[in-house]
């Protein structure tokens, strides 16, 4: 979208349709994922998905931009609300916090791998002769082609159900947990927005950073989070899984602060890595959590509630990050996010400190 035209401020905005999409179908998918099955929704939103980024790919124009993002938001929405509770399902509950981690580090080993085409549209550029934003362009079709790829291993999977049917309901008997979570993901969804999906944009503005080394930089932090992941069960097993995500979480502020300090690039990547290592470490810990606390008949619909209120404060979050970028300040955002993550924090203690840990490694 820069190579389009377009500054900060709009590429916040898209993202924003994206997330305002998924909002909008998150607890309807969520419920009725619960009612007539987890893997059907998965497998859909895999292909919806698939089909906005292409749209998103075939144009710079306006229409297509927010069009493939309503779409794959859309898509978002029946894969984000069932994939924890169908994966949750096929482990005893003891066993939540490993097979997450191990979940997490097979998808973050991936998208390190997807994370080095930052540098496939020079590569297209130079052997096919073509302008960078067209490169770009198909570098898109080719995130739309594997996102469609990922519904296939789903016709592999076979849900494991309780043996009544459940009726699309909304009832919460665990509504006091979700009212929690939907408390403090406030916090963390708005700070999260106001940065993290810019930092392209941001080391792009402030440091001149190509998509290449910005996407080699993603990679191994990736890699890191990856090997992180693996950790996340000791961790659980050692300090709990509440004193696990908030250590980890609390440890990342001032990583995130230091990030704007760094006088260069180079210098500021060992926080960046850090940063979304330790944070991206407590996400197993998050959905082990959730998935042992609410009742198995609605964890599709809990999951899609707690998902609810990250994304739609993320989606605000994010052009108001572009916003600041592009005329207050452009260090504005990793500072204002490093405030939210400490209140997200500390809330996050005091809501949950009085759990009981029920796991194995």
């Amino acid at each position: 979208m820069l190579a389009a035209g377009y500054d900060a401020t709009w590429i916040g905005t898209v993202n924003a349709v994206f997330g305002v999409s998924m909002t909008l179908f998150i607890i309807p998918a969520g419920i009725l994922a619960d009612a007539f099955g987890r893997r059907r929704f998965n497998l859909i939103g895999y292909v919806i998905m698939g089909l906005g980024v292409f749209v998103m790919a075939l144009s710079p124009s306006v229409p297509a931009i927010i069009g493939g993002a309503a779409v794959s938001g859309f898509g978002g929405s029946l894969t984000f609300a069932s994939s924890g509770a169908l994966l949750a399902g096929s482990v005893p509950g003891g066993r939540l916090t490993a097979i997450f981690s191990y979940s997490y580090f097979l998808s973050t080993l991936a998208s390190s791998l997807g994370s080095v085409t930052g540098w496939l549209p020079t590569i297209l550029g130079d052997l096919l002769g073509v302008n960078r934003l067209v490169a770009l362009q198909m570098t898109m079709g080719v995130g739309g082609i594997v996102t469609l790829l990922a519904a296939a291993p789903l016709l592999f999977v076979r849900e494991i159900r309780s043996g009544s049917k459940n009726r699309a309901r909304f009832s919460f008997e665990s509504r006091g947990i979700i009212a929690k979570f939907m408390l403090v993901n406030i916090f963390i969804g708005f700070g999260a927005g106001l940065t993290i999906p810019l930092f392209p944009v941001y080391f792009w503005k402030k440091f001149g950073v190509d998509s290449g080394p910005m996407g080699t930089l993603q990679a191994v932090s990736n890699l890191v989070a990856a090997l992180a992941f693996l950790g996340a069960p000791k961790l659980a097993s050692r300090a709990g899984t509440v004193r696990g995500i908030v250590i980890t979480t609390g440890i990342s502020v001032p990583l995130l602060a230091l990030i704007p300090v760094a006088p260069t690039f180079l210098f500021s990547t060992p926080f960046f890595v850090a940063r979304q290592a330790l944070i991206n470490m407590n996400a197993p810990l998050i959905d082990s959590l959730i998935m042992r606390l609410v009742d198995e008949k609605e964890r599709a619909t809990a999951s899609g509630v707690a998902q609810l209120f990250w994304n739609l404060p993320n989606s605000f979050g994010q052009p108001v990050g572009g916003f600041m970028i592009d005329k207050v300040w452009i260090d504005a955002p990793p500072f204002s996010t490093a405030a939210f993550y400490a209140v997200y924090t500390t809330t996050f203690w005091l809501m949950f400190k009085s759990v009981k840990d029920q796991h194995t490694a």
